[in-house]
């Protein structure tokens, strides 16, 4: 039985017998490593205003030292020596990102070392706690409540509905496995906003912690899985709550292993503890989480709803469409295989096929007034600029040029059913299973 699970210990005897020759150096190390690589802080990730140009500045030495490792060690060249958007978190400057400040840590984590041996960091640990508690948090709220309003796994679009299971990446895979369950995604979602939650408070941190290792354990075998380029990052979330949660394992094993009664640690910060500070302190706090909750919680829903209004929202022109003439033989659209169908799946979405199973990706900039298409590729140098015309609501002209080739395309509309994947719905009894 836990005694008193919010009560805490002023000098737990395993604070003091902690502390030896390999928790010492262990925690400078990570103490140096969690402070660079989230350097220059959460803070800047919650100001209600543009804080990217002061952010630039005060990373000025990391965003010259990584390119140049890659350049003079690693001997690479090219784009991957050079910082740029990419939408994903592993690329080659993420590795050297890592190993970089990882070697920094490791040096400094030395030079402390020599210059301080014997002391006891209880205090310093305390601050870091609350330091990576509130980065985890923030990160918990931030990932929680985009699921929970359903913005990171949308619903599957015609085009991913139309695809087979072998054209599919296995990143778009996961994404329309959980897309497809909106209940799903917001439990997933709700499960980390718990978690950010309870990391908040001193008193919850613990459990907010543990509910952190198994929420970010789940993450991160699903990107290692199915190959999302986030690994880094969610690996590192997940090693913030096994930071979190080590710092009281030995009250957690005697509680769950043992069956004994335990309390947990009082982590001092004697700043913020003191009489003096801590109206202040508790002020602070307040508005901290108030912005936590205005950047991870308010500008997702904001940001959903207005990608959420554009992808609900029919064009007259949506649908699958077949290539009778034009996309094939007679006048190839990309200079690569010529596509023989055309998916509108929004405003700003479509999605060209070819023969050979390939598909092309393209944001859309559909003008119903003007009848006019034009098309930007997502992920190639691909571009289109038509004309459209309907003269019902079964065929589809396309006057205009693709990759400056000037084409006229003539399609008609291939019939549409309904797709088991979201018309199926739930069922509480089965007599057999619907597996198909």
């Amino acid at each position: 039985m836990l005694q008193d699970t919010t009560s805490v210990s002023p000098d737990p005897v395993e604070s003091s017998q902690g502390w030896n020759t390999v928790t010492r150096p262990a925690f400078r190390f990570i103490f140096a490593y969690l402070i660079f690589y989230y350097w220059p802080g959460f803070i800047f990730d919650v100001l209600p205003f543009d804080t990217s140009r002061l952010t630039d500045w005060l990373q000025a030495p990391f965003l010259v030292l990584f390119p140049w490792v890659a350049i003079h060690v690693f001997h690479l060249s090219g784009p991957v020596t050079q910082f740029h958007e990419t939408g994903a978190g592993d690329t080659t400057l993420g590795y050297i990102q890592v190993l970089c400040l990882s070697v920094i840590a490791l040096v400094a984590a030395g030079i402390w070392t020599v210059c301080d041996r014997r002391r006891e960091y209880r205090t310093l640990y305390g601050a870091l706690r609350l330091y990576t508690r509130y980065v985890l948090a923030l990160a918990l709220l931030s990932y929680g409540f985009l699921k929970v309003f359903a913005g990171q796994m949308p619903e599957p679009t015609l085009s991913t509905l139309t695809e087979t299971y072998g054209q599919s990446s296995p990143m778009h895979l996961l994404w329309t496995f959980i897309g497809a369950s909106r209940p799903y995604e917001q439990f997933s979602g709700l499960a980390e906003v718990t978690a950010g939650a309870l990391l908040l408070f001193r008193r919850t941190s613990t459990l907010g912690a543990c509910a952190g290792c198994g929420v970010m354990l789940n993450v991160v075998l699903l990107n290692f899985c199915y190959d999302v380029p986030v690994k880094i990052y969610s690996t590192h979330l997940f090693l913030l709550s096994l930071f979190l949660a080590c710092g009281d394992a030995v009250p957690i094993f005697r509680l769950f292993v043992r069956g004994e009664a335990a309390t947990l640690h009082a982590w001092p910060m004697p700043v913020l503890d003191a009489p003096r500070f801590r109206g202040a302190a508790s002020a602070l706090k307040a508005a901290l989480i108030a912005l936590m909750l205005y950047t991870a919680a308010w500008v997702p829903y904001q940001m959903t709803q207005s990608m959420l209004a554009g992808t609900r929202r029919h064009p007259a022109i949506y649908g699958v469409w077949a290539v009778d003439v034009g996309g094939r033989e007679d006048s190839p659209p990309t200079g690569g295989a010529p596509w023989n169908q055309l998916v509108v799946n929004h405003f700003t979405s479509v999605v060209t096929r070819t023969d050979q199973g390939d598909s092309g990706y393209f944001i859309a900039a559909i003008d119903e007034a003007k009848h006019h298409l034009k098309m930007t590729g997502r992920w190639s140098r691909d571009a289109g600029d038509f004309d459209f015309s309907q003269p019902d609501d079964a065929h589809l002209t396309l006057d205009g040029k693709m990759n400056g080739v000037k084409l006229l395309v003539k399609l008609h509309r291939e019939k549409t059913t309904r797709f088991l994947l979201t018309s199926r719905g739930f069922h509480w009894i089965n007599e057999d299973p619907f597996n198909r």
